[in-house]
């Protein structure tokens, strides 16, 4: 590869692998002697990994490990259109290979096999240093430059990371989220899903638009999120559920309600753990009530990866001012997630490398979570037991890729030295 001074670095060649793998299959690639595209690809993932503040910072500070383009050239091929197809049909194309390579969180149950599962939200990010200034809703005399928003979308099954949209950067200085997701179209909601599977977005109470929600579901997407506390309900009878089934645990009711003239599902439930009371609301009328209260508590897993950019790849302002270098960085940001939860996977399964420390962590908490529910006579929950994984990568992990990526260093060398870093307490 051209990006790479040194050429004999493993790591960088297993990292990357997926992504090589793949390349040969894309359709929007171009030759471009100058920066070729597959050399693109990994500059950008270079940027976040890296965590490093501005553009200039990541070029000079990386110039003696990397290949890399000028200040303007690279800047340029931030705003071309091209290559943001590029990077978004590249991650299409690892988030497919996702569903094959990692483990699936919902294969325990045949009955959810039908389903894909997105955590959905909104994430921002500081504005960039060059963006201009507008005026601020608090008058016309203070101009103020505002955040960049995009909307994100966490596969639940194999926690590939999507991005959605991005909000309007012209007419608007702060869009609301429903707005931005009005513009999307059924496909894009259903993020590649075959015809005939059902695509359930998990979003938080922000998403209150019913009207969009029954246009949804008639093209095979639903919606679950949780009761706003002024919502308007009209009863329109109870669901039959198993009270005696262990996955619906801790439910209280499960009725059919009408909210501002659209048939929707309330689920009632009482977390065991804390005593609270959540009230969640769906369009979609067939999966067990305990499990809908347990895939939205599923949801925070998005949640944690937004704290991952936030503060372990130190993502926290957009790189450039144009609508598309903005969403090139969302798409590099979901690229560099992907091929390390990859890269982690492969780590575990073929190398028997697993971050012990953060394993025996949850273990701890989990017992004494059993240990509470014991003293007042309860279990944790079927549910809460089965769903255990790691919600994020560690900074040890980072640590590791950010030493190891672009040094002369054989396989074993750099799998032993994350070995040792894992055994650490």
């Amino acid at each position: 590869m051209a990006i790479l001074k040194n050429p004999t670095s493993a790591l960088h060649t297993h990292f990357f692998a997926p992504l090589t793998g793949l390349f040969v299959k894309l359709k929007t690639t171009r030759c471009c002697p100058k920066i070729p595209d597959e050399d693109w690809l990994q500059i950008g993932v270079a940027r976040v990994l890296e965590g490093v503040k501005t553009g200039r910072d990541f070029l000079q500070s990386m110039q003696a490990k990397l290949a890399l383009p000028t200040v303007a050239r690279f800047f340029e091929a931030l705003k071309s259109k091209r290559r943001l197809a590029l990077c978004r049909e590249a991650n299409t194309g690892l988030t497919h290979s996702m569903t094959q390579a990692v483990p699936d969180a919902f294969a325990a149950y045949s009955n959810l096999a039908e389903f894909d599962f997105y955590a959905s939200d909104g994430h921002a990010h500081s504005a960039a240093v060059h963006d201009a200034q507008q005026y601020s809703a608090s008058g016309i005399t203070k101009k103020a430059k505002f955040a960049t928003s995009h909307i994100y979308a966490l596969n639940l099954r194999t926690h590939g990371l999507h991005h959605l949209a991005i909000a309007d950067q012209i007419t608007r200085r702060k869009e609301h989220e429903i707005r931005t997701l009005k513009r999307l179209t059924l496909d894009q909601f259903r993020l590649g899903a075959p015809k005939g599977r059902k695509v359930l977005h998990i979003y938080d109470p922000a998403i209150v638009d019913y009207e969009m929600w029954r246009k949804l579901k008639e093209g095979g997407v639903y919606v679950l999120t949780r009761q706003k506390s002024n919502a308007s309900m009209v009863n329109c009878g109870p669901k039959r559920f198993d009270r005696a089934d262990p996955i619906n645990a801790g439910v209280l009711l499960d009725d059919q309600v009408g909210v501002a003239g659209t048939m929707l599902r309330h689920v009632r439930y009482r977390c065991p753990l804390k005593g609270e009371i959540y009230d969640f609301l769906t369009n979609e009328m067939t999966i067990a009530p305990g499990l809908i209260a347990r895939i939205y508590q599923m949801r925070w897993d998005i949640e944690k990866v937004y704290d991952e950019v936030k503060n372990k790849f130190h993502e926290q302002k957009a790189w450039a001012s144009s609508p598309t270098a903005k969403t090139m960085q969302a798409q590099f940001i979901c690229l560099t997630h992907n091929l390390m939860v990859l890269q982690e996977h492969h780590l575990n399964t073929e190398e028997g490398v697993a971050n012990i420390c953060e394993i025996k962590r949850k273990a701890q908490r989990l017992e004494k979570d059993r240990a509470i529910l014991a003293a007042k006579n309860e279990t944790l929950p079927a549910l809460q037991e089965g769903f255990q994984r790691l919600t994020q990568r560690s900074v040890k992990y980072i640590r590791w890729l950010r030493a190891y990526l672009y040094e002369q260093a054989p396989w074993a060398a750099v799998v032993l030295a994350l070995r040792d870093s894992y055994a650490v307490f």
